[in-house]
């Protein structure tokens, strides 16, 4: 009875070991607005089949060896090989992908795509030809149902840090109090931290800053992060 153990032991120590081995897999925005794409699936706490493929893409490739890709795509915007993948999106854990209906994509040729067509298998298949027709670099995961959000199984990534600050100050709720005092009102306002915003976050920049170069500290990096219902901050008072 210990040899399952035994095993699962020994291929978590294997996993851990690579770091070409995601333990997430990666749904990134894409063109000139996918700063508000992102916010706008934030907002809505799902990632939906918006183009209508019966299927959501997602990568495999580990978040630590990105940014040169995302070079590549700022540095090459008008190709159309590349899909101008932004550095805005949310990585889940693949462990709880998988559990929701995620699965990996079967990359083959013709003769493999005529097989699987038929078969409950074919949304998974990606036509592959190492001399012309390659997408493998993408490592895809598929998912053929809108993905609710879980915040104790995901995070978001960002450009920068700069870019988190301005998500949370987007989410604030403004309340505003006074009393009068001296035949004065004096007006407070308090910023409230919406609930729907609460998620752990990394940016590309930390990991080109080296800040978070292997996947424990990209762990380690994430556990420090608390997931907070709201937070109240004085914004300052005036007198009217």
């Amino acid at each position: 009875m210990s040899q399952p153990l035994i095993i699962n032991n020994d291929l978590q120590e294997l996993l851990t070991s690579r770091e070409d081995i995601s333990d997430y897999v990666f749904h990134f925005t894409k063109s000139e607005i996918a700063f508000d794409i992102l916010k706008s699936i934030l907002k809505d706490g799902k990632i939906k089949d918006i183009g209508g493929r019966g299927y959501i893409c997602f990568t495999e490739a580990p978040i630590l060896m990105l940014p040169n890709m995302f070079s590549i795509f700022s540095e090459n915007v008008s190709s159309k090989y590349y899909q101008k993948y932004m550095p805005y999106g949310i990585g889940i854990k693949k462990n709880h992908f998988y559990e929701m209906g995620g699965r990996p994509v079967i990359y083959g040729d013709k003769e493999d795509e005529v097989f699987l067509k038929n078969t409950h298998l074919f949304w998974r298949f990606q036509y592959y030809d190492p001399n012309y027709y390659d997408w493998t670099w993408l490592r895809e995961w598929r998912i053929k149902q809108t993905v609710i959000l879980d915040p104790k199984n995901m995070f978001i990534v960002l450009p920068s840090k700069t870019d988190r600050d301005i998500l949370l100050q987007e989410s604030f709720d403004i309340e505003f109090d006074g009393d009068i005092e001296d035949g004065q009102f004096h007006c407070y306002a308090t910023g409230v931290s919406k609930k729907r915003w609460s998620f752990k976050a990394i940016s590309i920049e930390q990991i080109k800053n080296n800040l978070i170069s292997t996947k424990s500290s990209l762990k380690n990096n994430l556990n420090s992060q608390q997931l907070e219902e709201s937070e109240y901050i004085n914004l300052g008072s005036n007198l009217v």
